[in-house]
């Protein structure tokens, strides 16, 4: 039997749907909140007050309606779609996930909430699983331009370049006045140094579009490559103050390069510096998670000192005497020209290489699980776990390469391994190791004019000072490793290279065991060796230029700071300051 009140309760309810339906916001809430004063847990109510405020993007609140409305219909699709969109738009990319792979697996797959989902899984760096979704909703859904686009952004990031592509042009085809579509492709064009199709492109996506940061990105970019640098000054300033912070950020960074090579230093370093200060506006966060790495590094380094640990580890590995198989391991620190030497070596047949992919974090994280945890476990490791671990890093490799590269030398290619020697040494201890050096100053420097991520690693690079600092923290690694486990190691000299490549390869080539190629040009190596996806991408393609050397000299006054926190490091690798 209904009581009156509940009578009361309900006919409330019926009229606020009512509303809610004719579009009456100020009834809906006004009896959605009479409801919810004498049943807080009215999931009808709460629903509608949810989306009611999501319009109103109170998105805090709404999530609190919502949440309590999804407790008492969990399976309800309406709910799970509007708190996965509040998800989605605060951030919270498992939690949006979850909710969306609810819907899709009790089949409401719309091209809404896959693109919401893929995207998330982007987020979460789940580009496998992004696949996936796209592809079943392409089955459905084939001449969607938009699912067109994100499954083009994430066989980019797969580095599947010509399918990335197909899926742009086959979005464009569909939706031919849409300029992110056409921004998309553009910039694929000219990550992968075809610099004509790039520029005709976002050219003509501007004559409809003046003003969109991406188009006017890449076509000054193209710009700049062509050194026409006075016109990509001009096209940049046709970006709007309103535009995405990225962008801006973008193109204080090429401000920076094109004033750079113009040799107006103190214009370069303005742009420059806005734009590493841009990085903290994106992402506030990252001034802690900065320093947070830092302490995680100079920690990591200070176990590798305490306990006699590494002579340890030196025992260890004379014990087990191994001689399997061992990959290269390219190290030093980034801009020192780990891509240019990688670059030069894809000319063997012989040779494969990974560029800067995660190998070791699945080795840190079963690490972590010994006795003792990560990096104190490494000494007490046994014949069987040092196996496992090799295995892991095995199984890592083929999961990038989708086969293991059988019969040819793996070079893993990573700078930020450096700080990890000792795990490296451990599973691998005769493995050669390639350790590129560069003028400290000129590190720092390129860092610096380098736009990086906002990651809590790179976020150190924003100033000279700061990365001075990180700089300092992984050579006093170096030195302590070098001095006290029995390493296979040469140092690679940037500057070396590039005064005489022929004879600085001979003799990495004889280190490492392969036979000389010598009498290839680099350039042409690079050019040959398809799409380069590191920040350099645009630089290995030149000839070998001799400009970079010593570049740091023509900003040598903003190293007042910094000099004396890398002269120990100038001095132990055999520079002048």
């Amino acid at each position: 039997m209904i009581t009156g009140n509940a009578t009361d309760l309900m006919d409330k309810i019926r009229r606020a749907a009512s509303a809610r339906a004719q579009g009456n916001v100020l009834e809906t809430e006004t009896l959605c909140k009479q409801v919810l004063e004498s049943e807080p847990g009215n999931p009808e109510c709460n629903y509608m007050i949810g989306t009611l405020l999501i319009e109103k993007q109170q998105y805090r609140e709404a999530r609190i309606h919502l949440e309590l409305a999804l407790r008492s219909w969990p399976a309800h699709p309406g709910i799970l779609t509007a708190l996965g969109n509040v998800y989605f738009l605060t951030g919270d990319w498992n939690a949006c996930i979850a909710c969306y792979q609810t819907l899709h697996a009790s089949g409401n797959i719309g091209t809404f909430t896959s693109l919401n989902l893929a995207i998330a899984l982007i987020n979460t760096k789940d580009l496998t699983a992004a696949s996936v979704v796209l592809e079943r909703a392409l089955t459905s859904y084939p001449d969607d331009s938009g699912l067109w686009n994100v499954y083009g952004d994430v066989l980019n990031r797969q580095h599947r370049d010509k399918d990335a592509e197909a899926a742009f042009q086959r979005a464009l085809k569909l939706a031919p006045g849409n300029p992110d579509i056409r921004a998309n492709l553009a910039l694929l064009y000219e990550q992968s140094n075809k610099l004509e199709e790039a520029e005709n492109l976002a050219q003509s996506g501007l004559k409809q579009h003046p003003a969109h940061a991406s188009l006017i990105l890449t076509a000054a970019r193209c710009l700049r490559r062509r050194k026409h640098y006075r016109d990509a000054l001009s096209l940049l300033n046709r970006m709007t103050k309103d535009a995405d912070l990225r962008f801006v950020r973008a193109a204080e960074f090429e401000r920076g390069r094109i004033y750079d090579a113009l040799d107006d230093i103190d214009q370069a370093y303005a742009h420059f510096k806005r734009g590493n200060l841009l990085a903290y506006e994106i992402r506030p966060e990252s001034v802690s998670g900065g320093q947070q790495y830092l302490k995680e590094v100079n920690e990591l380094v200070g176990k590798f000192k305490q306990d006699d640990l590494l002579e340890r580890l030196a025992v260890n590995a004379k014990d087990e005497n191994y001689s399997g198989q061992s990959p290269v391991f390219l190290l030093g620190f980034l801009r020192s020209g780990t891509t240019l030497m990688d670059t030069i070596l894809q000319s063997s047949p012989n040779v494969a290489v990974l560029e800067e992919e995660p190998t070791l974090d699945a080795l840190i994280q079963y690490s972590q699980s010994l006795p003792g945890g990560y990096p104190s476990c490494l000494a007490a490791t046994t014949n069987t776990q040092r196996a496992e671990l090799r295995s892991l890093y095995w199984n890592t490799v083929n999961g990038i390469y989708g086969a293991n590269p059988a019969g040819k030398l793996l070079i893993d290619k990573q700078p930020l391994n450096s700080i990890n020697v000792p795990l490296l040494f451990t599973i691998f201890p005769n493995a050669p190791i390639l350790f590129a050096l560069r003028h400290p100053c000129d590190v720092i420097l390129s860092c610096f004019m380098q736009m990086f991520g906002t990651s809590n690693a790179h976020i150190n690079f924003t100033s000279l000072e700061s990365a001075a600092v990180i700089y300092a923290s992984f050579m006093q690694a170096w030195q302590h490793y070098a001095k006290t486990l029995p390493l296979h190691y040469r140092y690679l000299r940037y500057e070396d290279l590039v005064q005489d490549e022929k004879n600085t390869m001979r003799t990495i080539l004889e280190f490492l065991g392969l036979r000389d190629n010598a009498g290839k040009l680099h350039s042409e190596v690079a050019r040959q060796r398809g799409r380069i996806y590191t920040p350099s991408y645009h630089q290995v393609i030149q000839p070998i230029y001799r400009n970079a050397v010593n570049r740091w000299h023509r900003y040598r006054k903003y190293f007042d700071a910094t000099l004396p926190l890398l002269r120990p490091y100038i001095d132990y690798f055999g520079y002048e300051a």
